[in-house]
């Protein structure tokens, strides 16, 4: 849970000796009892056991943590959010660019993109500034919106108890401009305001999937067309489920419910076709759900390969010349109380992967319609972070990975060298049955 934005400086500063890892926000309902799910219950090689590390393009620091992401239109500059600040880096060489001061607490969530005004301007300048975008800041209690290119602020709109813990923006016709924005009141809220707007109205919708009496903070949003994902959850009460939905994006209605973890969810991306939608937890797993047109969602099953919190995921684009969702590809970053385990790991759903003579996907019974045959292949992983690793972005060519911890780094890489393809797997690269695999992480044990 970030830190009031009213703890007192001092504080910190006692504390600044200290590494300061936050707590990060089974069977899988709906599945039947002892199904196998092989795409996720091996145990990878942990990443000292690997292939190198990709070398990174470059690495920056901040003064505190990172806490979100987010690359400008043209991905010439990195927006990183913080402790009252978004630090705008060069993408291509990570050196300050400029310092927005936001001034209410941790920014923790971002978003960077271009908005389509009423009106086009006749002024040359005017019309630069359209290109550069518009900065989206969600922090304590508000959403922010900035001019990236100037430093300026356009518009302070006051926002839910708490901090905001996701931004996302639909589609929109014409100018308009539909904006949504999780926050740890529970709420799910939406604006609608013409583009450049210098002013944004009351939101035209708020709801609270968990019902108006619940107290459980939403973690972390996630929109692809016509549907929206949200994650919830309690870091502080991390025995406590964490559950997921589906909503509507024009109404804001449930749709579906979503897998729940074990403990608090922490985050949710769409894979890059919206085909799947993938939620991370501080139960240490990632867990995958097929949507199939408008019907419910089909759990996959679950990505078992970190040994801590899963904080943060990110779905990428497709190899060229291959369908968007036919082997759909994610980043998940990890990391929490414990020293170890502060990691980033790529890997691929292969939902046609050919399966063995006589091997069945539910691992005995008859093939049930509940999933995707299937397995995990891991391309990457990188273990060597100084902290839990909570904000990923991708740049808008879908070539650099932005990656930042709570060490205050932010290190960028390679899409390329993260995905490359690795050694054909042998026969102990197998999926592993769940009662079988002792080496896979326990839920239960302290993040």
């Amino acid at each position: 849970m970030p830190a009031s934005p009213r703890l007192p400086l001092l504080a910190a500063a006692l504390l600044s000796a200290t590494t300061l890892a936050l707590p990060a926000a089974a069977q899988i309902p709906g599945l039947p009892d002892g199904l196998k799910l092989p795409e996720g219950l091996q145990r990878p090689a942990a990443p000292a056991d690997g292939p190198p590390a990709p070398a990174a393009v470059w690495t920056a620091t901040v003064e505190d943590r990172v806490t979100a992401l987010a690359f400008s239109p043209d991905g010439e500059t990195l927006a990183v959010g913080t402790f009252e600040a978004v630090e705008l880096l060069g993408a291509e060489d990570g050196k300050p660019v400029r310092t927005l001061k936001t001034r209410s607490g941790f920014a923790e969530a971002l978003l960077w993109q271009v908005e389509r005004p009423r009106f086009l301007p006749s002024d040359k300048s005017d019309i630069e500034r359209i290109k550069d975008g518009v900065l989206t800041v969600g922090d304590y209690r508000r959403v922010t919106r900035w001019e990236p290119a100037t430093g300026k602020g356009l518009t302070k709109i006051a926002g839910p108890r708490g901090y905001v813990t996701g931004l996302g923006v639909g589609l929109g016709e014409n100018h308009a401009v539909p904006l949504y924005a999780a926050a740890e009141d529970g709420t799910v809220r939406k604006w609608v305001y013409d583009g450049g707007a210098r002013s944004v109205g009351d939101p035209t919708k708020i709801v609270q999937p968990l019902g108006e009496e619940s107290r459980v903070p939403a973690r972390g949003l996630a929109v692809y067309g016509n549907r929206i994902a949200v994650v919830f959850g309690d870091p502080n009460r991390d025995t406590k489920g964490g559950p997921a939905f589906l909503l509507d994006s024009v109404t804001l209605d449930t749709l579906f419910p979503l897998p729940e973890h074990t403990r608090a969810a922490e985050c949710v991306t769409f894979s890059a076709g919206g085909g799947y939608v993938l939620t991370g937890g501080a139960d240490e797993v990632a867990r995958l759900s097929r949507l199939a047109g408008t019907g419910e969602p089909q759990p996959v099953g679950r990505y078992a390969g970190h040994a801590r919190p899963v904080n943060a995921a990110l779905g990428f684009p497709a190899p060229d010349g291959e369908e968007p969702d036919a082997r759909p590809l994610f980043a998940t970053g990890s990391g929490g109380r414990a020293k170890d385990g502060n990691e980033l790991r790529v890997w691929r759903f292969e939902p046609e992967a050919p399966k063995a003579e006589g091997e069945q996907a539910d691992g005995g019974g008859d093939e049930t319609a509940e999933g995707p045959a299937g397995k995990v292949r891991d391309l990457a992983a990188i273990g060597d972070f100084a902290g839990p690793v909570r904000s990923l972005a991708l740049s808008p060519d879908g070539t650099l990975l932005a990656v930042g911890d709570d060490a205050g780094a932010v290190r960028l890489l390679r899409v390329a060298d993260l995905t490359a393809e690795p050694p054909a797997a042998g026969a102990d690269d197998e999926p592993a049955d769940e009662d079988s695999n002792e080496d896979a992480p326990d839920a239960e044990t302290e993040p």
